[in-house]
């Protein structure tokens, strides 16, 4: 098994950025992917959602299915995803060799295309959701006291 390990930091709150996730990644490559949330055990600290991701890629060459593992950590204003994908190459015994030859070099790719994608869609999502919020009747901010952050 190969891993690849990427992250990027998101504009978005940790206490929302898994949902948001998993409803993006579900929309964006449902043809692709099966998703499920699980405990993230990374963390011993905190009691965390991860999410598993079964990714197939388009590619006309041979590409192996990742499984991927995403998690989310408080940084700065907005959190940090991380994705850690393992594969195993495509084509059985000869698998080693076209993995070093252009395999690898696809893997990384699709896994990059993906990480940006989501990446986009979670900030999407939650500029929507920010975008839609309307403060309840009764509260200051509706009073003209405060405005939403």
């Amino acid at each position: 098994m190969r891993t690849i390990r990427r992250t990027t930091e998101v504009d978005c709150p940790f206490t929302a950025v898994m949902e948001l996730t998993q409803r993006c990644a579900e929309r964006l490559v449902a043809r692709r992917l099966a998703a499920k949330a699980l405990r993230d055990r990374s963390d011993r600290a905190r009691r965390n959602t991860a999410l598993s991701v079964e990714f197939l890629p388009h590619s006309r060459l041979p590409c192996a299915p990742f499984l991927v593992l995403i998690t989310a950590r408080p940084w700065h204003r907005g959190c940090r995803l991380q994705l850690e994908a393992s594969y195993a190459p495509p084509l059985g015994f000869a698998g080693p060799l076209y993995d070093l030859v252009i395999g690898r070099r696809l893997a990384h790719s699709a896994i990059d295309g993906l990480l940006r994608e989501l990446h986009a869609a979670v900030e999407e999502c939650w500029r929507n959701e920010r975008a839609a919020w309307t403060p309840p009747l009764s509260s200051p901010e509706r009073d003209g006291q405060l405005t939403p952050a």
